[in-house]
C-alpha cells in the first residue's frame, strides 16, 4: 500500500533531515536579523523568591515584551527547571552570535542588552549558573514552497 499524507510535520530543528527529504533538497537558512540567549534555571531558585515564584508554580509560557526584546519562560522537566529564551535584535548585542546551538554567551553582555527591562524580570538572570549552560545563538529562517508542500522554519 502507498501512503500520500495529507499533512507531514518535521520538528527536527534547522538542520533538519525531515525537510531535505521531502523537498529532495537542502533548504539554506538565512539569518532573521535576531539572536537569542537560552539557559536553564533550577526551578526551586526561583521558589524562594515572591516575584518570580509564579513562573515555576504551573505549566505555562510566560512572554515579558519590551518594545524590540522579548523575554520567554516556560517550566519543563516536570516544574524542575525554567528554560529561558531572552530574544533581540543583532544590533543590540553587545557581542558576536553565530548559527550554532552550543556557543557559551556571556551573562553580563545579556544584562546590557536587556538594561530597561523593569528590575524584577531582569533578577531572573541572576538565578542563572554563571558557568553553565547560557548560549548565545542567531536566529536563522527557513521558507519555501515546493509543490503541495509550504515549509516554514525557525
Amino acid at each position: 500500500m502507498l501512503w500520500f499524507p495529507f499533512l507531514t510535520v518535521g520538528a527536527d530543528g534547522i538542520h533538519s533531515k525531515v525537510r531535505d527529504a521531502v523537498l529532495g533538497e537542502k533548504l539554506n537558512a538565512v539569518a532573521s536579523g535576531h539572536s537569542a540567549y537560552r539557559f536553564l534555571i533550577e526551578a526551586e531558585k526561583l521558589r524562594q523568591d515572591p516575584d518570580l515564584a509564579f513562573l515555576v508554580e504551573k505549566g505555562g509560557i510566560t512572554t515579558f515584551v519590551g518594545l524590540d526584546r522579548r523575554i520567554v519562560a516556560y517550566p519543563c522537566r516536570n516544574l524542575d527547571l525554567l528554560n529561558i529564551v531572552a530574544i533581540l535584535p543583532d544590533k543590540l548585542l553587545f557581542e558576536e552570535s553565530v548559527e550554532s546551538w552550543n556557543v557559551k554567551g556571556s551573562i553580563d553582555d545579556m544584562l546590557k542588552s536587556f538594561v530597561e527591562f523593569d528590575p524584577v524580570v531582569k533578577r531572573i538572570f541572576r538565578y542563572h549558573d554563571r558557568f553553565r549552560n547560557l548560549v548565545n545563538f542567531k536566529v536563522m529562517l527557513q521558507s519555501a514552497v515546493c509543490g503541495n508542500y509550504a515549509i516554514n522554519a525557525l
